[in-house]
């Protein structure tokens, strides 16, 4: 119920910024898929954000411990690969590359102006590198590997999207569509609001239980 709430609350600030940015333009019949798309990117990301330890950050504190972060490139897969791959390992490499194709998808689909392979690149790694900071603050362990497993799964989701944009009526549809003109603003924003969203959610969430446990 709280997963759902939470796409609910993303969902709703999303439109809200959608009509806010372009809402004339978006009241064209040929615009709504548009809308549509950018409320599925929320909510994906609302799955990135929880699948990643951001929600609900029970143990949050303000210190940082510099000894859990993990700053060399491939050694904790190189780890897993020697001591043998086990179900967990694989689900760890595998779900660190798959939770950031759809990104790579959708970005460049609903936002064509801004995507360039190198804004994709460093988008990835943006969204990755904040997932991984928040990371220091709620007691797991920030990791290279992971911030190079999710860029390369975004890379992975853009060069899906540019196999499939050469078909010839996939090409033709996307040359005829053209996005309102202040929609590409709402790339960045509304990725930083659904972050602020599921952290004030699961912030909210963790002082109610605390109340609830301690006071009532």
């Amino acid at each position: 119920m709280l997963f759902i709430r939470n796409i609910l609350s993303v969902s709703v600030v999303l439109l809200a910024l959608a009509l806010i940015f372009c809402g004339r333009e978006l009241k064209e019949k040929k615009q709504i898929w548009r809308l549509f798309g950018l409320l599925f990117l929320g909510s994906w990301m609302v799955c990135v954000f929880t699948l990643t330890g951001i929600y609900y950050p029970g143990n949050f504190h303000f210190w940082v411990d510099l000894q859990r972060i993990q700053y060399v490139p491939f050694r904790g897969i190189y780890r897993m690969l020697a001591n043998g791959l086990s179900l967990y390992d694989v689900e760890n490499i595998l779900g660190n590359v798959i939770l950031f194709v759809p990104v790579g998808i959708l970005c460049p689909l609903l936002f064509r102006k801004i995507s360039k392979w190198y804004t994709m690149f460093l988008g990835g790694l943006g969204m990755s590198l904040v997932i991984e900071i928040t990371q220091l603050f709620i007691d797991r362990g920030p990791d290279v590997d992971d911030l190079i497993l999710n860029t390369a799964g975004m890379m992975a989701g853009y060069i899906i999207f540019m196999v499939f944009s050469k078909v010839p009526f996939v090409k033709e549809a996307l040359r005829e569509d053209e996005a309102p003109k202040r929609w590409n603003r709402l790339l960045p924003i509304g990725i930083a609001a659904t972050y602020l969203v599921v952290i004030g959610l699961g912030m909210t969430d963790c002082i109610l239980d605390v109340v609830w446990k301690n006071v009532l």
